[in-house]
């Protein structure tokens, strides 16, 4: 999902057919978007960044997005191949790059992950922070 767009949508108390409106998509293809299921386009992610008076790179990172890549580019291979026999030495350096790729992204994973609960723990602080200083006032 894209979490991003989720939340400042239900901040701004947009409806899925309003954004759809103003990115001109049809409201099945913004769901798409939000459940990431397609990405968003740049055109679309600045569009977005007019609107909610955020910067376009939080709507641009999607869970799913490198398996989509790295699915999409292995169609492209096979389409490619066709029905050519692949050499055994091939086939490892095929494998060797899905093993590179497969931890490219779940390297990414971890890092957003990090992130995310970095920006927990932050949200966290500041709230018990805020608590403890209206526990002081009432003392």
């Amino acid at each position: 999902m894209n979490k991003a767009l989720y939340v400042a949508r239900m901040v701004k108390k947009f409806s899925c057919e309003q954004l759809a409106k103003i990115l001109q998509i049809e409201e099945s293809v913004y769901m798409e978007i939000e459940n990431s299921i397609t990405d968003l386009t740049t055109e679309q992610a600045l569009q977005l960044e007019k609107v909610f008076e955020v910067d376009s790179t939080f709507f641009m990172y999607t869970e799913g997005r490198e398996e989509r890549i790295i699915n999409s580019s292995f169609e492209q291979v096979f389409d490619m191949i066709g029905s050519n026999p692949l050499s055994p030495d091939t086939v490892r350096m095929v494998s060797l790059g899905t093993k590179a790729l497969e931890f490219s992204v779940e390297l990414n994973r971890s890092l957003f992950k990090n992130y995310e609960l970095k920006q927990d723990n932050i949200a966290l602080r500041k709230i018990i922070d805020h608590y403890k200083s209206l526990r002081e006032v009432k003392a």
